[in-house]
């Protein structure tokens, strides 16, 4: 039996939930079949060694054999070709960016809790630099004043913001505008013989049921791709050498990738 096709989108990190998971978890519920590469630090320093990452760090996203990189900039390009990122709606799309960028900011916060250094990896070598590190005493401090203060505070201002409603959005506009325009049309519109609106119902019932059904169709077909999308075997985790293009199944996230994020 020939061996599967390699999907056109492979993404790339460590095996750990960390910086790709909300573009894995993404992609999951979107439906699109991607390759969920897990590699090591080993793999990152080789990768970084043969100029295979723009910046030297994971996670990476494959498409149709271009690599790109930058968890944000992965996420946000998974929300769009998914239909979770409101790209047609300028307001609704800067909330969606208010609150990511309030989560870079936790995640900024942890980062001397993560590595025992208020500096990251050395964009050259990957490592942490000795003049960055932490005392025992001094990660202590630290842990316990992002505990206490930065993230309750992070989190409460995202609950204030979640109870504001949002601005309406485009559809919900064209919505209130087609409600609010509809009775002046149908009143000029109303034919004033009643024996010609009799004539004409049928027709324009066929009419509009063949415009509909189209789209009814598609639809349907959307909703039961995704619905067989969801029924398929979800977790399949192939740890490969970097470079490898093998094939791979659909993934969602791993039951336990717990461990400390690293880029």
């Amino acid at each position: 039996m020939d061996a599967a096709p390699a999907p056109r989108v492979r993404l790339t990190y460590l095996n750990i939930r960390g910086l790709a998971e909300p573009a894995r978890l993404a992609l999951w519920v979107g439906g699109v079949v991607f390759g969920d590469e897990r590699v090591t630090y080993d793999d990152v320093t080789r990768m970084r060694e043969a100029h295979l990452s723009p910046f030297g760090q994971v996670p990476l996203l494959h498409v149709d054999g271009v690599v790109y990189a930058q968890a944000g900039a992965i996420l946000r390009w998974a929300g769009r070709e998914t239909g979770l990122y409101p790209d047609d709606d300028p307001a609704l799309q800067l909330r969606v960016d208010m609150v990511e960028e309030c989560l870079g900011d936790v995640r900024k916060a942890l980062v001397p809790v993560w590595y025992g250094s208020c500096l990251g990896r050395d964009p050259r070598t990957g490592k942490l630099p000795a003049e960055g590190a932490l005392s025992a005493q001094q990660r202590e401090d630290v842990t316990r004043v992002v505990n206490e203060t930065y993230v309750p505070t992070y989190l409460a201002q995202l609950e204030r913001l979640f109870e504001t409603p949002p601005p309406p959005s485009t559809c919900q506009r064209a919505i209130t505008e087609e409600s609010a325009d509809t009775p002046k049309r149908a009143r000029i519109q109303e034919p004033h013989d009643t024996s010609k609106k009799s004539q004409d119902t049928p027709q324009r019932a066929k009419i509009q049921q063949t415009a509909d059904t189209p789209q009814r169709a598609i639809i349907q077909e959307s909703k039961d791709t995704r619905q067989r999308a969801t029924t398929q075997n979800r977790i399949t985790i192939r740890h490969v050498s970097p470079g490898d293009n093998t094939g791979f199944p659909c993934h969602a996230p791993a039951g336990d990738n717990t461990g400390t994020p690293a880029r």
